[in-house]
C-alpha cells in the first residue's frame, strides 16, 4: 500500500515537472503521457485532481500550466537564503577582488529580486538596482542569467519595448535584436558556465553573471558583476569567470548546508 502511494506522489512530481518545462505556452495531455511515461488515462486523472486544488489550471488549446496554489505554496516553504551574513563573505571577497559590484539576486516568478549588493573599491560604479528591489528577468545580469531556465520559444515575453532607452544606433535598440542578444547570453550560460553582455542590460555598463547550482530542480540564485563598460572588456571578463564561477559554487555549498540542516 504505501508502495503505491509513493508511486503516486512520484507521478504527480513527474506530471507537475513535465508540466513546468513547457513553459508559457502549456503541455498537451499527450504530450505529458509521452515525456512522463506514464498511460494517458492516468495522467488526465491526475489532471484533473491537481486541478481541483489549483496546482494545475487548464488554457486554451487542450493544454495545462502550473495553477496559482502552487505559487502560495511556494512563497510559505523556507528562504533558501535565511543565512545573508554567510551567503555574503563570497560575495565580499569576490567585490574585493575585482574591485567592482557584485549582486546576488534571486527569482520569484518572472523577475529577480536581489537580496545582495556588494560594492568593491573602484570608485566609478555600475549601481543599476539597490538590495530589496524586484526586476523583470531580461533587465538584469542576473535576472538574464535566470532567464536561461526558460524554454527559448519564451524569450521575447521578457523584451519590454523602448527599455532601457537604447539610442537608434545601438545594436540592441530594437525588440528583435534584443531577443537575439537574450538568446545568446542563454546559450553562453549553458555551455560556459556563465554569460558575459556589454551595453545590454543599460548603455555603457557590462557585466558576468552566472547560476548557483541547485541541488535539485532549476538553478534559483544567480550572481553577477556589474561595471561600467570601459573597465570590464571581454577579456577582462573571461580573466573573471573562473573567480566568479568559484564564488557561485561556494554559495551553492552553502544553501546545501542550510536545506540539509532543516530537512535533518
Amino acid at each position: 500500500m504505501s508502495n503505491n502511494k509513493g508511486q503516486v506522489i512520484m507521478r504527480i512530481a513527474a506530471v507537475l515537472k513535465a508540466i513546468e518545462r513547457a513553459g508559457h505556452a502549456g503541455a498537451r495531455l499527450r504530450d505529458l503521457a509521452e515525456e512522463t511515461k506514464i498511460a494517458r488515462p492516468s495522467v488526465h486523472r491526475l489532471l484533473q485532481e491537481l486541478t481541483l486544488v489549483g496546482y494545475v489550471q487548464p488554457i486554451a488549446s487542450h493544454r495545462y500550466q502550473l495553477g496559482p496554489e502552487l505559487y502560495a505554496l511556494g512563497l510559505a516553504a523556507p528562504s533558501p537564503t535565511l543565512d545573508l551574513l554567510a551567503v555574503e563573505k563570497p560575495l565580499k571577497e569576490l567585490a574585493k577582488l575585482t574591485g567592482d559590484t557584485i549582486y546576488l539576486g534571486i527569482q520569484q516568478h518572472r523577475a529577480v529580486r536581489y537580496l545582495l549588493r556588494v560594492d568593491g573599491d573602484y570608485p566609478v560604479r555600475a549601481q543599476l538596482v539597490e538590495a530589496g528591489q524586484t526586476v523583470p528577468l531580461g533587465n538584469t545580469l542576473s535576472g538574464i542569467a535566470l532567464l536561461a531556465n526558460y524554454p527559448e520559444s519564451e524569450i521575447p515575453l521578457f523584451v519590454v519595448q523602448g527599455f532601457p532607452p537604447f539610442a537608434e544606433n545601438s545594436p540592441y535598440s530594437l525588440p528583435a535584436q534584443r531577443v537575439k542578444a537574450l538568446e545568446e547570453q542563454c546559450r553562453q550560460l549553458r555551455t560556459k558556465g556563465y554569460c558575459y553582455s556589454r551595453d545590454l542590460v543599460w548603455p555603457g555598463v557590462a557585466g558576468l553573471a552566472s547560476v548557483v547550482p541547485a541541488r535539485v530542480g532549476k538553478p534559483y540564485l544567480a550572481v553577477s558583476i556589474s561595471a561600467i563598460s570601459d573597465r570590464l572588456p571581454l577579456d577582462r571578463a573571461q580573466q573573471l569567470a573562473p573567480h566568479l564561477l568559484r564564488t557561485v559554487k561556494q554559495i551553492g555549498e552553502l544553501v546545501d548546508v542550510d536545506e540539509s540542516s532543516e530537512t535533518s
